[in-house]
């Protein structure tokens, strides 16, 4: 009796240490985004879908990245139009819609050396105050030199919010 005691105790400690074993990798290597983090994304997603893209443009891609504290939205597009038209375009459309134009720059926001690109910088206060965003900014950047050949012009329209 005592070896069949034995057996049921051993088995009993291996299967709990291999299930915590289990536990900590999956809680590990697969954290569970969370609630505020989906939100944030949410929101900003909800907020990108309000600013129409310009029509003449083909968007070739598109980021969604963050976490609890900030979220980033990124979309490259290419489009057959100078990028005058294109600034007039999201200026107009932006502030329609509330934001307000804080500058431009021929330099990058993270860097603040020239990049070869040219950035108009917009920030709106937050409608929403459930994921404690107080205000978002956006930014629109292009090469400084137009594409001289007729081709199409590049350019991305990003989305920053901050809690």
């Amino acid at each position: 009796m005592n070896t069949k005691l034995e057996y049921i105790f051993r088995t009993f400690w291996v299967a709990a240490i291999i299930l915590c074993a289990g536990t900590f990798y999956f809680s590990y290597y697969h954290p569970p985004q969370s609630t505020k983090e989906n939100m944030l994304k949410e929101e900003i997603k909800e907020e990108f879908d309000l600013i129409k893209p310009l029509p003449a443009a083909t968007k070739k891609s598109f980021n969604l990245s963050g976490d609890a504290t900030k979220a980033t939205l990124n979309a490259d597009y290419s489009a057959r139009i100078t990028y005058h038209e294109i600034y007039q375009y999201y200026d107009s459309k932006l502030k329609k819609q509330g934001w307000e134009f804080v500058d431009a720059k021929e330099s990058n926001p993270l860097s603040g050396k020239p990049d070869g690109n040219k950035y108009f910088h917009y920030k709106k206060t937050a409608s929403k105050n459930f994921t404690g965003v107080k205000e978002y900014t956006a930014s629109i950047s292009y090469p400084v030199l137009e594409n001289e050949n007729g081709g199409y012009n590049n350019f991305s329209f990003t989305l920053h919010v901050r809690s």
